[in-house]
Parts: C-alpha cells; structure tokens; sequence
C-alpha cells in the first residue's frame, strides 16, 4: 500500500518544439507524458516515495503509454483504469513570446474526466498517509465527485491532505464556479501550494497577507507555500513560520511541470521529516521553523530548476540522485 495517493488528470502534453512562439504559430509538436497530479505522483516516486495513482486513461496509444510509462518510474496503477468511453486527454503546450505558457485543451470530453468515487478504494486510501489532488479534475463530472469522494475518505481516515490549485481558465466553463469550488475543497485541505496569481484569486492578495488570510479562513491549513516562477518561492505555516528562497539561475527550455517538480519535492521532504518525527505531514509543516522552511523551499526550488533544463514534464522530472548532486553543487 503506498504512502501517498493522488487523484487526477493523466494526459499527453503536445510541447511546442519552438520556444517563443505561440501554440497556432508552432511548426510542430513533441509528445510528452503529463497532467499535473500524475506529474506529482511520478516525482513523488522518483524521489523515493510509495506513491499510487488513481485515473482513467482512454483505451488507445496515448493512454497505454501513459500507464506504462508510470508503472516504469515506480507508480502503483492498480486503481488507474483503461476506458473505451473517451480518448486521451491531449493538451498542446507552447511557451510564447514574453515566457508565458500557453495551454489548448482537447477534452471534450477526455478520459480524464471519468475518474469517479468508484475508483478510489476506500482501503486502499486509508492506507496511505497523504492524499492529493487537483483542480483540473473539479472542472466536470464524474471526476469533481471522484475529488469530493476522496477529500472525504481521505479526511475521515485522518490523512494529510494537499491541494496544487493548478487553475486552467480554459477548462472552466464558469470561472465564478472555480473559485467556489476551490474554496469548499480548502475547508478539508492541510497543504497547499498556489502561484501568486492563485493566491489573490483565492484571497484577494498575492503577499504575505493574503496567506495568513487563507490560513485564518480555512482552519485546517498547515502551510500555503506560493510559487513565483523566476523569483523563486515563500511560504506561510500555520505556527507563524514565514520563509523565501531564491530561485536558481538555469537555462530554462521549457518550464511545464516546474510547479509539479517543486511540490512533488516538497511534499517528500514532509514526508521525510513526518516519518522521522513518528507523526503525520500536516502535523510537521505546521511546526516547521524559518530555517527548516526555507530548507524545504529551496530544495523544491531545486528540484523545479532541473526540471525546466529539460523539454516536456513529466520526462523531466529529477530523481533523488539527480536533485542530490544538484543541491550538493550548490552548496560548493
């Protein structure tokens, strides 16, 4: 039984094979495994940990590939089902001229969004020790109620709970109905992370305040750790610790599945510290002072500084030795 259960998207990220150039404007397309909670759920395993995967991929190429490819890097797939009801979501990715990242979904719908309570084992989530998911997934039915289904078992189990925000305008038919689901799945979330412009859409301001904000709404937050891209990340804990790390200076060639590389990583280190502590992630990340925040942060940071040296997401992902001999260089 694995430590730590994610619920979600698998999909193939289409990466534009010319940076700088917008997604209608690109000559051309490379295929890359993706979907952010399999994104996590992979570096998760990379780095170590028991990590299971719970979704729906479409019984074709893309799909067969997508399970395999998490069954090789140390993903359990027991519970990630293969359904000839839809294809495989395929999400075209190109980062455009001023460094933003472009998105155009071919979801409707995608396999992804067939993921239901059905699912989702309820031994096999209370085995686990942390359970986390997406919003992506909130955007449509049945996989909004297969989200639902395991905040609630994950929650009544006693396990740690963590949310990557990940907001997609283009999946939301209703933006309003992002916010309002967003805000309801916090009330049972312990550890989140948000970019800046997540973090003013959920509280109405992208600093400091804006975080205390979250943690003083939403009771059972741990930690709201915000990430800034090139300006690096901070992070906010429930017993008042507050922390930044810079980020580190690389060549960036494609930073799709930066965010998921981070998290996955600091999620880890939760992990690490929980189990050496004898007691559970969101127990920890409250407790965490500066300096072992800022610890955890800039080896997340590290962690999306490797990934975005290398085209696609979930392909790029580091390993344990690979984030190793990184922050070791650093260090000298």
């Amino acid at each position: 039984m694995p430590d730590v259960v994610v619920v979600g998207e698998a999909l193939i990220d289409m990466v534009s094979d010319r940076p700088g150039v917008s997604i209608g404007e690109a000559p051309g397309f490379r295929k890359c495994p993706g979907g952010a909670p399999a994104n996590v759920a992979v570096g998760l395993a990379r780095l170590g940990a028991s990590v299971g995967f719970v979704g729906v991929v479409g019984d074709d190429p893309f799909g067969r590939y997508l399970k395999a490819f998490l069954r090789q890097n140390g993903v359990d797939v027991t519970y990630m089902r293969v359904t000839k009801e839809a294809l495989t979501t395929l999400a075209f990715v190109a980062l455009g001229p001023r460094g933003e990242t472009e998105f155009s979904f071919y979801r409707r719908p995608g396999a992804d969004t067939l993921v239901s309570p059905e699912d989702l084992s309820p031994a096999y989530l209370a085995s686990a020790r942390l359970f986390h998911f997406g919003t992506v997934s909130m955007a449509e039915q049945p996989s909004q109620s297969a989200v639902w289904a395991g905040i609630e078992r994950a929650a009544a189990a006693g396990l740690s709970i963590s949310l990557d925000v990940n907001y997609r305008p283009a999946l939301w038919a209703d933006p309003a109905q992002a916010l309002v689901l967003t805000r309801r799945a916090l009330e049972a979330v312990h550890l989140l992370k948000t970019s800046g412009d997540e973090l003013e859409m959920l509280s109405g301001s992208r600093d400091e305040a804006g975080a205390r904000r979250l943690l003083d709404d939403y009771s059972r937050l741990s930690l709201v750790v915000v990430t800034e891209g090139p300006q690096g990340s901070w992070a906010v804990t429930r017993g008042g610790a507050v922390a930044r790390a810079a980020a580190f200076e690389v060549e960036a060639v494609d930073t799709t599945g930066a965010g998921d590389a981070f998290w996955a990583a600091a999620l880890w280190q939760l992990l690490g510290l929980a189990r050496r502590a004898g007691r559970s992630p969101k127990e920890v990340a409250a407790a965490l002072d500066a300096p072992a925040l800022r610890r955890l942060l800039a080896t997340a940071n590290a962690a999306g500084a490797l990934t975005v040296q290398v085209q696609g997401a979930m392909t790029a992902l580091p390993t344990r030795e690979e984030l190793d001999r990184f922050t070791a260089r650093i260090a000298s």
